[in-house]
């Protein structure tokens, strides 16, 4: 898990989880030009378990076309957020 980076593994894996019903995440002052990258890589795993969701519901039934084309539009800016702090990072 710790080599993967896989979020079941705890903040030891992954700098943001869930603990004691709170969301943790890492200390401000360390790495803190990277929260936005873990971030990222949090709403697109989100973003993936969403649409893998609304094809196991549409086998019942349960239509989430709209609402799967409107998490499509928010992982796009998403994208587009991240490229632009990827490359301000880079300096460019």
């Amino acid at each position: 898990m710790v080599k993967h980076g896989n979020p079941v593994g705890g903040t030891l894996s992954f700098p943001i989880g869930v603990r004691d019903h709170a969301l943790v995440l890492p200390d401000p002052h360390e790495k803190s030009k990277l929260l936005p990258v873990y971030l990222f890589a949090l709403g697109s795993t989100l973003f993936q378990a969403a649409v893998a969701a609304g094809k196991i519901v549409q086998v019942v039934g349960v239509d989430m076309t709209t609402e799967i084309e409107e998490l499509k539009s928010l992982d796009e800016e998403l994208n587009q957020l991240n490229e632009g702090h990827v490359l301000a990072m880079l300096g460019q």
